[in-house]
């Protein structure tokens, strides 16, 4: 995953982290980037204001943050903006869409969280980005993610109910073309599929709502909301999940 996104940030950013309706790979102008992503901060916070809470505080973290795309729009609302993402070459864009002295941006190698050692924050907010990892690696950043609300803080999370990618088939090892695929080096399998594809892998898998709200009260959060949204385009089914961690006061 770190390779292929390295790969997207170095042909066109923008267009891969989000694409329209009609339009398999847009030349966005960058204002309409960023208004895209305050379109979905602002819908996300309406819903959360309905649901009886506020999407603002001190600490906003973004797992996924690719160049900043919703930097802008989580600053209005929280004092400091954390964004977080598994491709150097992605964030090294973010100089040309977030340049707020107020928002801090970290390579995660591994793609998790543990560069920010344990540390909470008052929304962590995740979209179209749990999408892309494989399910089992999808539950357990899951967990990591949830622990890192603080109390009275919210987690907003956009996650598909199903994967639509074959796992097997990307990165099994039980047939003999799986067995040939992993003695291949990463970079030389990701670019014959590149070559094949007309374009770097970008995969879709998911995890059932069942298992997101077990995961997500299993780490001691509140769900508020699961509502259906169209995220993928139509390519399957996908929830925004919103969950906040009740303050030790209102738990007592």
């Amino acid at each position: 995953m770190r390779f292929n996104w390295n790969r997207m940030a170095e042909l066109d950013a923008p267009g891969y982290i989000a694409r329209r309706p009609g339009s398999a790979m847009p030349r966005w102008d960058k204002a309409e980037f960023l208004a895209s992503g305050r379109a979905i901060v602002e819908a996300c916070a309406a819903r959360v204001r309905e649901l009886g809470g506020e999407l603002r505080g001190r600490s906003a973290l973004d797992f996924g943050c690719g160049v900043g795309r919703m930097s802008a729009a989580l600053l209005e609302r929280y004092e400091e903006y954390v964004g977080v993402d598994v491709a150097e070459a992605m964030l090294a864009r973010t100089r040309d869409f977030a340049s707020s002295p107020r928002a801090a941006f970290v390579h995660s190698p591994r793609g998790d969280l543990a560069p920010l050692g344990g540390r909470r924050f008052d929304l962590v907010w995740s979209y179209v980005t749990l999408q892309h990892v494989p399910p089992d690696d999808a539950e357990r950043l899951l967990v990591e993610l949830a622990a890192s609300v603080s109390e009275g803080g919210w987690l907003c999370a956009q996650v598909p109910v199903r994967s639509a990618s074959d796992l097997e088939r990307v990165f099994g090892r039980s047939t003999w073309k799986g067995r040939l695929r992993s003695a291949v080096p990463l970079a030389w399998l990701e670019r014959w599929r590149e070559w094949r594809n007309d374009g770097p892998r970008c995969d879709m898998f998911g995890l059932s709502p069942e298992l997101v709200t077990t995961t997500l009260r299993a780490a001691g959060l509140e769900l508020r909301g699961s509502d259906v949204v169209d995220d993928t385009l139509g390519l399957v089914e996908s929830r925004r999940y919103f969950a906040t961690r009740p303050a030790a006061s209102a738990v007592r």
